[in-house]
């Protein structure tokens, strides 16, 4: 059914130089936007290069893209976390 809500898009990515190395995905229809995320691997992007990227609105694959805007604190659809201090 198209008009599920639960779901949920995790980017894994490298700290220091935002490499992406992985996607979890977990909800309906999940196995519709593989493709996006084996194309992001394969051609070793940034998590920053999927954040920039363009995605259809409305659509399921728009998770990922905004994934890795939560990754950067950049997010559209959900709250930016707050940054922890930094310490000392």
């Amino acid at each position: 059914m198209q008009n599920e809500t639960t779901g949920w898009v995790k980017t894994i990515y490298e700290s220091r130089y935002g490499e992406l190395l992985g996607l979890v995905m977990v909800g309906p229809h999940v196995t519709d936007m593989i493709e996006a995320g084996v194309v992001a691997l394969d051609a070793e992007s940034t998590v920053e290069t999927v954040a920039d990227g363009m995605a259809p609105h409305p659509t399921l694959s728009e998770a990922i893209k905004e994934s890795a805007l939560v990754a950067l604190g950049r997010a559209i659809h959900v709250p930016n976390r707050k940054k922890a201090p930094a310490r000392t």
